[in-house]
This record gives structure tokens, sequence and C-alpha cells, in this order.
């Protein structure tokens, strides 16, 4: 994101034109209050909000106000944060250790016919369901051993799991599912 003492923040609040407002919205550039005032006018009415300069909580807080946004637990990582899929493939820690294995050329593939039962991964390839390739380069091997279930991005692949950063991010997030205690 820009700074609103940007070159384009200083040039964007003296027009507004149509063209400006996407050029600003494809840069992801922060629009400066007085240009805010402009840009209503040219935007669906309650799509655009001028947040009050606070902390990010704060922000965060007014945002889910304003949008009426009920945020629950399973919420929190519910996106694929690569590519923004929703559906992911659990596969069991058995089934990532022989993935792992194989990726790491520890073991062989098995035969076909001899795959392992209700392994959601073809170990010949190691895809999942419809043919997308696991991304198994980044993760460390003793990553495998860390948690009972993970879960596989079923649009591009990514593994996750739940580990140290999902308590850390669930914890840092918390205060947007307890709203009750926010708008009294």
């Amino acid at each position: 994101m820009r700074r609103q003492g940007s070159k384009e923040g200083k040039r964007a609040s003296r027009s507004c034109s149509p063209l400006t407002v996407n050029y600003l919205l494809k840069k992801k550039s922060l629009i400066p209050r007085l240009f805010v005032f402009q840009l209503r006018s040219l935007v669906p009415e309650g799509m655009c909000v001028c947040v009050p300069c606070m902390k990010i909580r704060q922000q965060v807080l007014a945002l889910k106000k304003y949008f009426n946004v009920q945020v629950k637990k399973q919420d929190i990582f519910s996106r694929c944060q690569v590519c923004n899929g929703t559906d992911f493939v659990h596969v069991h820690q058995d089934h990532m250790r022989m993935a792992m294995g194989i990726f790491h050329g520890r073991f062989q593939a098995p035969l076909p016919g001899y795959e392992p039962e209700h392994c959601p991964v073809n170990l010949m390839n190691l895809t999942l369901p419809g043919g997308v390739p696991l991304k198994l380069g980044p993760l460390p091997e003793e990553v495998a051993d860390s948690a009972d279930v993970f879960f596989c991005c079923s649009s591009c692949g990514k593994v996750f799991w739940e580990g140290g950063h999902h308590k850390r991010i669930s914890t840092q997030f918390s205060y947007l599912l307890d709203s009750s205690s926010h708008f009294r």
C-alpha cells in the first residue's frame, strides 16, 4: 500500500476521474481523506467508508461494525493464503508422512493397487483429487510429525496444518470473535 503523502495520493486529490479511481484501486493505494469524499460520488452507496486514524485493531473493529460482519472461529482459516480457495482436502498424518517420504526420495511410490486405503493423495505423482500437485517443496520433513491432519488446498496444492502459527493467529484475532464486548 502507498502512504498518504505519496505522489499518487497528491495527484489523486486534485482530480477525481474514473480513470484515476481505477488506477488507485489497481495500485492498492491509500486514498487521502479529501479524495474519499469525491470518490463516494463515483461508487455505490455503502461501498466506500472512511476509517478513522487509530490503531489497526480499532480500524478492523470499525469496519466489522460498519459492514455488520459476524466472524466465527472457523472463518479465520477458511481460505487459502495463496489462491484464496475455500476447499481443502484433509490428509491424515500417516499419508502425509508417506507423501513427504516419496517427495524427498526416502520411499518409493506404491505400485498401483497397493496404495493405502482412504488416502486422498495420488502417491504415484503426488497430486490431490483433480490432479492438483501438492506443494511439498517448502515443507521441512519434520512437519509430518507435528500434526494429526493436514489441510491441502484443492485449488493450488498449498499444505496447511494447525501448528504454532495457527495458535498465534487464532489468539491474535480472537478479539474479532467476541463482538458483544466491543460495541455496546
